[in-house]
C-alpha cells in the first residue's frame, strides 16, 4: 500500500526530526551542565520516538510495526521521569539518582515488552487482543503517572524560583520559564490524552478520539517547532556550574540572645560594606561574594538579612540599586546614558528586572520618575 503524504503526516515527520536534531544538539553540547545537557537529549528522543510510533500504526507500515511494537525503545513511563531528572539537575531538587525509583514502572514495561520480542505468533501481534489490551492500559496508567510529575516538576521549578531570590541578586536567565513552558504544555497534552483514553473506555465509538488525534498531532508540530527556537538558547538559561544555588540548611533554628546579636551585627557589617563599596553594582553579585567578604557563612548571612530586614538578599539588593539609580539620575552624573544604562551602571542586568524592581519600590516607573524631577 503506498503511503500517503498528507499534512498530518507531514507535520509528524517534522516534528521527529525536528526532536531528534534537538536530541542531537544537547547530547553533543559541551558547554552548560553536561548532565542536564544529556537529561535534555534523552527526552526529545523519545518525544521524536513517540511521534514516530505513531505514524507506524497506519495501515501501509502494519508489517513493519508487528516488529517493532515490541521493541524496548520508546516507553510512555520513561519520557518524563527523563524531564524531572532534568529539573532536579538544574536545581537544589533532589538529584537524578535519588529519585531512581520514578523508572520502576518504565522498567517493568522493559522487561514484559523483552519477553515478547523473543515468543513467536501465527499472527502479527497488532491483531492480539493481549497486544491491544496491554498497549491501551499501559498508555491509560501512564498517562495517570505522568501528569503526577508533571505536577512534581513545577513544584521543583516554584521552590526554585524561591530560592534564587536568597542567593541571586540577579535573576535574569535563572528562573528555568522555558521549562515551566515546556511542563505546563506537557501536562495539557496528557490531560487531553487521559481525557480521551477515559472517553474510549467508557463509550464505545468515540467520535472525539479522531479530532484528538488530529489536535494533538499538529498541536504537538507547533510545540516541538517552538522548543526548537527556545532551547537553541538554552545555555544562557543555566545557572552555570559556578554560580549554582549552594545546598544550604533551610530548617528553622531557634532564635536565643546571643545569635539575634550575632546576626545583627552581620546585618550592619553588610550595610556598611554596600554602603563603602557599592558592591551591589556588581551585576553578578550573589551572597556567596557577600558571606566571603564578610568571612560568614550563607546561611547566617541569608538568616540575618530575613531577620533584620524583612526582606530577602535579592529585594535587598535591588533596593540599593533603585537608590542609587536615583541618586545618578538626580545629579546627573551621567548625562550621556539612557536610564537602561544607569540602571545598568546601578547594577541592574535587564530592563524588565531594573522596571519591575522600580516600580515596587517607588510605585511608579523610572520614566515617571525623570519627567518628576523635570518639574
Amino acid at each position: 500500500m503506498p503511503i500517503e503524504l498528507s499534512i498530518r503526516t507531514i507535520t509528524d515527520f517534522l516534528s521527529v526530526s525536528i526532536s531528534l536534531f534537538l536530541a542531537l544538539h544537547f547530547l553533543t553540547q559541551k558547554s552548560g551542565n553536561r548532565k542536564a545537557n544529556i537529561f535534555i537529549g534523552l527526552f526529545f528522543i523519545q518525544l521524536g520516538l513517540s511521534v514516530l510510533f505513531v505514524q507506524l500504526e497506519r495501515p501501509e507500515f502494519e508489517n513493519l510495526w508487528s516488529n517493532l511494537l515490541w521493541l524496548p525503545i520508546l516507553s510512555p513511563f520513561l519520557q518524563i521521569p527523563l524531564l524531572l531528572f532534568y529539573a532536579n539537575s538544574l536545581t537544589l531538587g533532589k538529584k537524578p539518582k535519588d529519585n531512581l525509583w520514578i523508572l520502576i514502572p518504565g522498567g517493568l514495561e522493559f522487561i514484559i515488552r523483552t519477553i515478547f520480542l523473543f515468543l513467536e505468533f501465527d499472527y502479527p501481534l497488532y491483531k492480539n487482543s493481549f497486544f491491544q489490551d496491554f498497549i491501551f492500559y499501559t498508555n491509560f496508567f501512564s498517562l495517570a503517572f505522568n501528569i503526577w510529575l508533571l505536577d512534581w516538576i513545577l513544584i521543583i521549578i516554584k521552590e526554585h524560583n524561591k530560592n534564587i531570590l536568597t542567593y541571586f541578586s540577579s535573576i535574569d536567565n535563572k528562573t528555568l520559564n522555558w521549562l515551566k513552558n515546556i511542563t505546563l504544555i506537557m501536562l495539557g497534552f496528557h490531560i487531553i490524552w487521559l481525557i480521551d483514553d477515559s472517553g474510549q473506555l467508557l463509550f464505545e465509538g468515540n467520535i472525539i478520539s479522531m479530532f484528538i488525534a488530529d489536535f494533538s498531532d499538529y498541536a504537538t508540530f507547533l510545540t516541538v517547532c517552538w522548543i526548537g527556537l527556545q532551547g537553541l538558547k538554552q545555555p544562557n538559561i543555566y545557572i552555570s556550574e559556578n554560580n549554582e544555588i549552594p545546598d544550604i540548611e533551610t530548617t528553622s533554628i531557634k532564635q536565643d540572645d546571643q545569635l539575634l546579636i550575632e546576626e545583627k551585627d552581620i546585618y550592619n557589617q553588610l550595610l556598611g560594606l554596600l554602603k563603602n563599596e557599592k558592591l551591589y553594582c556588581n551585576i553578578e553579585l550573589t551572597l556567596r561574594n557577600l558571606s566571603d567578604s564578610l568571612k560568614t557563612k550563607e546561611k547566617i548571612l541569608s538568616r540575618a538579612i530575613n531577620m533584620e530586614s524583612g526582606t530577602n538578599f535579592y529585594q535587598l539588593i535591588n533596593k540599593y540599586r533603585v537608590q542609587h539609580f536615583k541618586y545618578l539620575l538626580d545629579n546627573n552624573t551621567h548625562p550621556n546614558l539612557s536610564l537602561l544604562g544607569l540602571a545598568q551602571e546601578s547594577g541592574f542586568k535587564s530592563k524588565s528586572t531594573f522596571y519591575d524592581a522600580f516600580k515596587k519600590i517607588e510605585g511608579i516607573t523610572p520614566k515617571q520618575y525623570e519627567v518628576m524631577l523635570t518639574k
